[in-house]
């Protein structure tokens, strides 16, 4: 809605989701109403927004597309803040077209599309920073484009387009340890 990002919680008192707050122009590098994908962690404590600055795969330009912020919220008050900004140094390749978190809100994945990559990056909460853990390349079948999943630990990422690619990620690199082809798995995640 506009740039806009409404956050919902449940009150179990009145079994309704209840507003409580509201971040006007969240996105917009310099584009409005650009925000791509949002994504909450497990217990709502911290979520993630991409912004492509309004590109998609027809119109991307040279224009710095791809840019994550991660906000942290406290389930106290509700109030939020800005933990973290990432982005890459690849001007027109999409970072942030898919994006997805684990239950703990501690490893985020990242695709890169144009650059048919996605990022591994982990929290530090003693440096209170976010780290490049992995980068993977997932064969043309298991294309970036599409999206990927984290499991709710965040030791397992499943991505794929013809095929579904299973890596285990640790923190010493990423390892293929199944693939499903095209016939029993039919859809993107």
């Amino acid at each position: 809605n506009n740039g806009d990002l409404y956050y919902y919680a449940f009150n179990s008192s009145t079994k309704v989701f209840d507003l409580k707050f509201t971040i006007t122009n969240i996105s917009g590098i310099t584009n409005t109403k650009s925000l791509r994908k949002v994504k909450i962690n497990g217990n709502g404590s911290r979520f993630i927004i991409s912004d492509t600055n309004g590109n998609v795969f027809a119109t991307v330009n040279d224009n710095n597309n791809g840019t994550l912020k991660v906000y942290d919220v406290n389930l106290t008050n509700y109030s939020y803040s800005l933990n973290s900004t990432l982005s890459s140094g690849n001007d027109s390749a999409l970072f942030g077209n898919s994006i997805t978190i684990d239950n703990c809100g501690n490893r985020l994945a990242v695709s890169e599309p144009l650059e048919h990559k996605y990022y591994i990056y982990d929290y530090n909460s003693g440096t209170n920073t976010w780290g490049l853990t992995s980068e993977v390349r997932p064969t043309q079948a298991a294309d970036p484009q599409t999206g990927g999943a984290l499991s709710g630990d965040g030791n397992t990422i499943a991505m794929g387009k013809y095929s579904l690619l299973i890596y285990r990620v640790e923190t010493t690199g990423i390892t293929l340890i199944g693939e499903l082809d095209e016939n029993p798995y039919t859809g993107a995640i």
